[in-house]
């Protein structure tokens, strides 16, 4: 090379963004077609048009691409718990609370056609309610329990569960369902039939 030829820097194009949640559709769509457990990392990263690598930094299991977005949802309930003060809020209180707003959002079509999606896999995968964030829900909902709710005669952790158990099945049938009654309305029968149980028992 000529010491009067100038060398040309080749310069590097921006990198991608990543849309996370049009990654989780994608896979999404495979879980669908193939089973969650048919379905590879691998395949997932081709099919989204992204290197494996990245798709492990994005969501590090097949879990965390199912339930895209539940850490962030855990993370606004811890801080609005916050805000409570302690003891002062009755049981009926604490539901509207801490359940209502979340079924509420499924009364907008979008997030009620996802979540539908999502529960509709879990209901044939039910390993996929061991995801880490759902131990982590199940702890932070007993200490709210204990925290937030006037005395109680049940222990927190067996009411949280309890809580917790009619929740799910409540959406799960929701979304079998195919949009009989709304999700809010699932979770106010399923309390309805535990409440006229206690009554006459």
């Amino acid at each position: 090379m000529s010491s009067g030829t100038k060398k040309t820097k080749l310069r590097r194009g921006r990198p991608r963004e990543i849309d996370r949640e049009e990654v989780a559709r994608t896979a999404l769509c495979l879980f669908e077609e193939k089973g969650v457990d048919g379905v590879t990392m691998n395949e997932i990263a081709e099919a989204a048009s992204i290197s494996r690598r990245t798709l492990f930094r994005l969501f590090p299991s097949k879990g965390d691409l199912v339930w895209d977005g539940i850490w962030e949802l855990l993370e606004q309930t811890k801080v609005q718990t916050e805000s409570i003060r302690p003891q002062s809020m009755t049981l009926s209180e604490f539901v509207e609370a801490f359940f209502m707003p979340g079924l509420r959002s499924l009364e907008v079509p979008e997030h009620a056609e996802l979540a539908r999606r999502r529960l509709l896999l879990v209901a044939g995968s039910p390993g996929l309610f061991n995801h880490p964030a759902f131990n982590e829900m199940r702890v932070f909902l007993s200490s709210a329990v204990q925290r937030c709710v006037i005395q109680q005669k049940v222990p927190p952790e067996l009411l949280a569960g309890s809580l917790s158990s009619i929740a799910i099945s409540s959406v799960i049938w929701w979304a079998k369902s195919n949009g009989t009654v709304s999700a809010l309305d699932a979770f106010r029968l399923a309390l309805g039939a535990v409440a006229e149980v206690q009554e006459r028992c």
